[in-house]
C-alpha cells in the first residue's frame, strides 16, 4: 500500500474502529494501516521482565508504529494499545460477548 501524493500522510497501526472514529471525528484523514504484532507474546515477555502494564502498553504501541512505519516512511503513523488491569490481572479486549462473560 502506497500513499498517493493527495493522500494524508496520517497513518493509524491499528484496527480499532473506535480509534479509526474518534480520529476521523476529530476531522483528521488517514489510512488505516494495522501492525501485524503477537501482541500475546509480547506481553508474555514483558511480564516475565516485570514491565508494569503501563509500560507494557507503551511498548505495544511503539511496535506498531514502528513496524508500519517501515512501509510508510513519509508518514505519521499512529501505535495505540491497551491494557485494562484488575487486581493483578491483565484483561484484553474479548473477541465477542460470549468470551466477556467467562472473565467476571
Amino acid at each position: 500500500m502506497n500513499l498517493q501524493a493527495d493522500a494524508p500522510a496520517l497513518v493509524l497501526a491499528s484496527a480499532s474502529s473506535a480509534r479509526q472514529a474518534l480520529l476521523r471525528q476529530a476531522g483528521l484523514r488517514l489510512e488505516v494501516y494495522p501492525a501485524q504484532i503477537d501482541e500475546a507474546q509480547v506481553k508474555r515477555s514483558a511480564r516475565g521482565e516485570g514491565l508494569s502494564v503501563d509500560d507494557t502498553a507503551v511498548l505495544l504501541a511503539e511496535l506498531k508504529a514502528l513496524q508500519v512505519s517501515r512501509r510508510f516512511a513519509d508518514a505519521l503513523v499512529i501505535g495505540c494499545d491497551q491494557i485494562l488491569l484488575c487486581g493483578a490481572s491483565w484483561f484484553d479486549k474479548p473477541i465477542d460477548v460470549a468470551e466477556a462473560r467467562l472473565h467476571p
